[in-house]
């Protein structure tokens, strides 16, 4: 989880998407294809979309209460909401 995980942990994520890269290039038909392409052959997304993902996830249960997690630590909830007038 990127949010949650902090600085600390930019360059174990580094190497892990290195890692990923390096081993979808070694099979059969993909070494010549982009990274991108190659996630896509496979029905994959890339390991920095799973983690947007999984964060959101995240953030999404504990504004809703569904985690033991404070969400007031993370999040300052807004009392008033805009309304946007339709021309």
């Amino acid at each position: 989880m990127a949010v949650l995980s902090g600085i600390l942990c930019l360059n174990a994520i580094g190497k892990t998407e290195s890692v990923q890269r390096q081993f979808t290039k070694r099979l059969k038909g993909l070494y010549s294809l982009s990274y991108t392409c190659r996630l896509d052959g496979l029905g994959l997304g890339s390991l920095y979309c799973r983690r947007v993902k999984c964060d959101l996830t995240v953030c999404y249960k504990m504004l809703n209460n569904l985690v033991c997690i404070d969400s007031d630590i993370f999040f300052k909830r807004c009392t008033y909401v805009i309304l946007e007038a339709i021309a």
